[in-house]
């Protein structure tokens, strides 16, 4: 039988289930998480549609638009780009566009069906044209912006595999596999994004990453280009990895 929590519960309702259907779910052995069931979530101020090809936004991931608002507020130079790998439902490129509105985004993935997902939910929000969705296994070189006045933000798989059989059922037995899974060490695909950005002219000015927190600034010792530092999320656990690119610091510093 399950028991559903009063969020749960308050949010089928405002999805516009009824009390009988609400009753019936909680006597039943559904564990599918509600925002699945209503094909609906909260992220920030946003109402997303999601389906199960896309991760459900998490509370802990809206610190990152807010990390990458003060950055672009606090900037020696005008940020007018954003590049987001790794969009899924389109939750992060929707939140940055509407907080930033001179700002365009160019956001990726490499599931078609949350390419679709992240589609829909650009488009009512009427951010068609200052959001672009492709295609890609993470970066895709010819579609940066040609000056490097630019974020690049990533929200990718960072659980490490061992820990992968450890998360909830409602976790593991729903969402994605492919967007939770970050290999042996969780730090796989962020590895490979930052191996695609080593060799670029025009490399991001800073990067911003959720991470597990198991991920220490050792996991990024070898982006030496970049200041990093780690930032802990509202629960006081080391969730996110912010780089600078250390030029950048140095020219401010001479200015």
């Amino acid at each position: 039988m399950r028991e559903l929590l009063v969020w749960e519960q308050n949010w089928l309702r405002q999805c516009g289930w009824s009390s009988e259907q609400i009753a019936a779910l909680s006597v039943s052995n559904d564990q599918t998480p509600v925002e699945y069931l209503t094909g609906r979530a909260r992220f920030i101020d946003l109402i997303l549609q999601v389906n199960r090809q896309v991760l459900i936004p998490r509370v802990e991931t809206e610190q990152l638009i807010e990390l990458v608002k003060q950055a672009v507020w606090q900037s020696g130079t005008t940020i007018n780009s954003i590049v987001e790998v790794g969009t899924g439902s389109g939750a992060i490129a929707i939140a940055l566009a509407r907080a930033l509105p001179s700002v365009t985004i160019v956001a990726t993935d490499i599931s078609e069906g949350a390419l679709s997902c992240a589609r829909a939910n650009v488009h009512h929000y009427f951010l068609d044209e200052r959001i672009k969705l492709l295609w890609a296994d993470l970066l895709i070189h010819s579609q940066l912006p040609p000056a490097d006045n630019y974020f690049l933000v990533a929200n990718l798989p960072y659980i490490p595999t061992r820990d992968y059989q450890k998360l909830d059922t409602c976790v593991r037995e729903y969402e994605p596999r492919l967007a939770l899974d970050g290999g042996a060490d969780g730090f796989e695909v962020i590895r490979h994004l930052l191996k695609q950005v080593a060799p670029l002219e025009n490399k991001p000015l800073g990067i911003f990453l959720e991470v597990d927190p198991s991920h220490s600034l050792d996991f990024v010792r070898d982006y030496s280009q970049y200041q990093w530092q780690k930032v802990t999320d509202e629960f006081g656990r080391g969730r996110f990895l912010v780089g600078t690119r250390i030029d950048k610091i140095d020219a401010n510093h001479n200015e």
